[in-house]
């Protein structure tokens, strides 16, 4: 059997085999509950049962019930937590399919457990729509996603507008939001397992830390209170 059959035959039996336009539906959805998990509405039962049970939870299952019908037996199980899924990455990245699996079931445990940030969320949709992909027409890797390249286009249309303000009100207004965005995305990064110590690096290489070094985005992560005050000289 052709790997990108048994993909196909994986995908299926998992209920994930979906289109652009239902991809787009549980997006919506995913984007709804991250709102939830990440304001004050649900008390503690109701935020276990949205974790447990939610859409991003059955994706998250879905994709490890794929995985372990497109792989060898002794790959590393479970994948039931943001560890045990990132000690995998490198195994998986190995085989054919692998890295796109490894990195949508990631995501979406994320989702089901912290919410995902505008551009994570944009990833999740861009793996699913690429599997989806692959699946359908035989594909031996993942090919080029329109909804990352739509991402993309969008946020460097953003980025031109407010290189383009002119008043000082304008510009403050423009890092405030930047650095606002910079701690929301190191606050989430804690919040999913990742040190302090790793976070700068993450950030300097993601949307939010564009154009600045690794030294400036910690000394806004400092400022904002999300990573403690350095010591002296640094």
């Amino acid at each position: 059997m052709k790997k990108s059959r048994a993909l196909a035959d994986a995908l299926t039996a998992a209920g994930l085999l979906i289109d652009s336009s239902e991809i787009a539906q549980v997006v919506e959805l995913l984007q709804e509950d991250t709102e939830l998990l990440r304001g004050d509405c649900l008390n503690a039962a109701e935020s276990a049962r949205l974790t447990a049970s939610g859409p991003a939870a059955l994706i998250a299952e879905g994709l490890r019930k794929t995985i372990r019908a497109c792989f060898p037996s002794d790959a590393p199980w479970p994948l039931n937590t943001a560890k045990e899924i990132n000690s995998a990455r490198y195994w998986y990245d190995r085989y054919q399919h692998g890295e796109c699996l490894i990195d949508a079931l990631a995501l979406a445990h994320y989702a089901a457990s912290y919410g995902l940030d505008e551009l994570d969320m944009w990833r999740l949709r861009a793996r699913l729509e690429q599997l989806s992909s692959m699946a359908l027409f035989a594909l031996p890797e993942a090919p080029p996603s329109q909804a990352l390249a739509e991402a993309l286009h969008l946020h460097r249309q953003a980025l031109a507008r407010k290189g383009g303000q002119g008043s000082g009100e304008s510009r403050r207004a423009a890092v405030c939001e930047r650095d606002s965005a910079i701690c929301a995305a190191g606050k989430a990064l804690l919040e999913k397992g990742r040190l302090g110590r790793e976070i700068t690096g993450i950030v300097a290489g993601r949307a939010e830390g564009k154009g600045l070094s690794q030294k400036q985005i910690r000394a806004i992560l400092r400022k904002g209170g999300v990573l403690p005050p350095g010591k002296k000289g640094e």
